[in-house]
């Protein structure tokens, strides 16, 4: 038989191999392909047709052995570069897989899908740029011209919708957001019904801050996938940042009955259920994100947070503790721990968390001003005020830290300034009813009675529930000789600091009326 013949025989093989592949038949396929090599050794197509047959029956190291011998009869086989890459690229040899479609573009710079595999190797390689330029290689020869201008053409072209889509998101990565959303449109374009464009592209929205849209391509996503239990996470945030708290509550619980260990979900739900004033209920969702992930540190600073507000401050120190067992850098857990230390009287315990706060964040203005309070305490008048100055420096328009500067500076007999620091930080803040209170007790202690009553009903204006602005009129209206406003206003502070739980201040004030 003549050479010229076998050749031939060893084609028919590999034809026959090719239609059985068709069919499905990848054993049969690997028959006929065996054939066709045992005919003809150096069939550099048989050997490439048996190693998909052998890929797609998950045989991939006889698959890739395969392209090898391919590549090693043929060197410019640039199919089998591909296919080899990405059998790599699947057993996650991205930087092999890289050097297969490089060689398979260097055959063929025309190669519209190797610069697609390559876009996504060089993305797990972290080469954003080069997978960016390589969609557009892709986009580009799909077509003999810019697929921009030609998207039409490409209404069923679900790879190219894909392209788009994987260029949004490689942009989105980058940073480049509205060139993102272009990506995201134009896949958009191509295929209608791509719920992953829209969720993505809703994210974009919502990082740049237009929620209305993020909330409109949420609700498109989810009317395409309605168990996206992270469409409709997302969409609550979206919903909370704009005070829907009511419909934010309702996609987290909808979320949560998708996917029951999702914390994330009880996590925000809590935080929801709280600004709603329902703070056990939020406590409940705290520890229900807790259970699911025990590591999960800002449920645990939410929980620390919520019994905080209830005065249960054993168990917000416990809860905080955890935090910051869990992340030692949160700087916040560490100044509110403080503030709960500062309220139990462990002064010492306080100025360590500030300290820690501020090692953590040396421009946390809050930790110094708190810390400020606590060294004025203390009796450190000097720290208090030093701790105030940089509160005020870090943050100008911090009107606690005037008034608590106005404080430190009563203690050291400086009423002008004292009255000087009040009023700043009224006219920064002039709702702010414990300024105006504190700025009448130095005009009180300078003998500016007048000017003290006006500032302590001015407090009372704002707050009308506040003791020690009642009190304090009381007291210049009792130096006045006007026992009736004086008796008034005692009655008045002795009802509120009961209702408080301050017994100790009540019965200064009724000692006072039995003065009168």
């Amino acid at each position: 038989m003549s050479q010229i013949q076998l050749n031939n025989d060893a084609d028919e093989f590999n034809e026959r191999g090719m239609s059985r592949a068709k069919l499905g038949d990848f054993e049969g396929a690997i028959k006929d392909y065996e054939q066709a090599i045992r005919i003809n050794s150096n069939l550099a197509q048989a050997y490439y047709n048996r190693g998909m047959a052998f890929a797609k029956l998950g045989n991939l190291e006889d698959a890739i052995e395969d392209y090898d011998e391919a590549i090693y009869i043929n060197e410019d086989f640039a199919e089998a570069y591909f296919m080899r890459g990405n059998l790599r690229a699947g057993l996650e040899k991205f930087s092999e897989a890289l050097e297969d479609y490089n060689e398979a573009i260097d055959i063929n710079p025309y190669f519209a899908e190797a610069y697609y595999c390559r876009s996504i190797a060089r993305s797990y390689l972290g080469d954003v740029e080069g997978a960016v330029n390589d969609f557009n290689q892709y986009i580009f020869n799909k077509d003999d011209s810019s697929c921009y201008s030609h998207v039409n053409k490409h209404q069923n072209d679900s790879k190219l919708a894909e392209a788009f889509f994987n260029k949004g998101l490689y942009c989105a990565e980058s940073g480049d957001l509205e060139e993102a959303i272009q990506n995201f449109n134009q896949a958009l374009n191509i295929q209608s019904q791509y719920t992953e464009a829209y969720y993505n592209r809703g994210l974009i929205y919502a990082n740049l801050g237009d929620l209305k849209e993020a909330i409109n391509d949420f609700n498109k996503s989810l009317v395409l996938q309605p168990k996206n239990f992270i469409a409709y996470y997302n969409r609550g945030i979206a919903r909370a940042e704009l005070g829907y708290l009511e419909a934010a509550t309702e996609d987290f619980t909808k979320s949560i009955s998708i996917n029951p260990k999702f914390a994330e979900a009880y996590n925000n739900r809590g935080v929801i259920c709280r600004k709603l004033g329902d703070i056990k209920k939020a406590i409940k969702d705290f520890k229900k994100a807790i259970n699911i992930n025990s590591n999960y540190a800002n449920a645990y600073h939410n929980l620390a947070f919520s019994y905080q507000q209830l005065r249960d401050m054993k168990g917000a120190i416990e809860a905080y503790t955890q935090t910051v067992l869990i992340n030692p850098n949160d700087a916040q857990a560490y100044y509110n721990r403080g503030i709960v230390r500062a309220d139990l009287g462990d002064t010492k315990g306080a100025i360590e968390d500030f300290n820690q706060s501020l090692h953590l964040n040396p421009n946390y203005a809050k930790s110094f001003n708190y810390r400020g309070i606590v060294r004025n305490q203390l009796g450190d008048i000097e720290g208090a005020i030093e701790d105030f100055n940089r509160a005020l420096y870090i943050s100008p328009g911090f009107d606690e830290a005037y008034s608590n500067r106005g404080n430190t500076r009563k203690k050291l007999g400086d009423w002008k300034g004292a009255i000087e620091d009040y009023s700043q930080a009224l006219r920064i803040n002039p709702n702010f009813y414990i300024a105006y209170c504190n700025r009448g007790t130095a005009y009180q202690y300078l003998g500016e009675f007048q000017k003290a009553i006006e500032d302590y009903e001015q407090a009372i204006n704002i707050n009308c529930n506040f003791p020690e602005a009642y009190y304090n009129r009381g007291t210049i209206y009792k130096l006045l000789g006007n026992k009736v406003r004086a008796i008034n206003d005692l009655i008045k502070a002795v009802e509120l600091f009961q209702k408080e739980g301050r017994i100790s201040n009540a019965q200064i004030a009724l000692d006072l009326i039995k003065e009168i």
